[in-house]
């Protein structure tokens, strides 16, 4: 493998949709219902696909998520102080 494709020049990288603090609802592709409610995003996660991921958090859950962009969509409410969602960025 050369120096460039280590590094990841000439690849095309994925550009995210979302940014940290943004309110989404969560869609899984799997069988596995969501929690209900939005999801904030708290980090954005490197990724050379087609499709970027992103780490996300609802405050009726213990865990974090780590989710693909298609799973996920702009909440309605996007202003997370008015949703009750908890600051979970780090």
């Amino acid at each position: 493998m050369s120096l460039e494709q280590e590094a990841g020049i000439g690849e095309e990288r994925s550009v995210h949709k979302f940014t940290v603090g943004q309110l989404v609802n969560f869609a899984p592709h799997d069988l596995q219902p969501p929690t209900t409610g939005s999801y904030v995003i708290i980090r954005l996660v490197a990724d050379n696909g087609a499709n970027p991921r992103y780490r996300i958090k609802n405050n009726a859950e213990n865990y974090d998520r780590v989710v693909q962009e298609s799973e996920l969509s702009l909440a309605s409410n996007a202003d997370g102080a008015q949703a009750g969602v908890k600051n979970h960025i780090s």
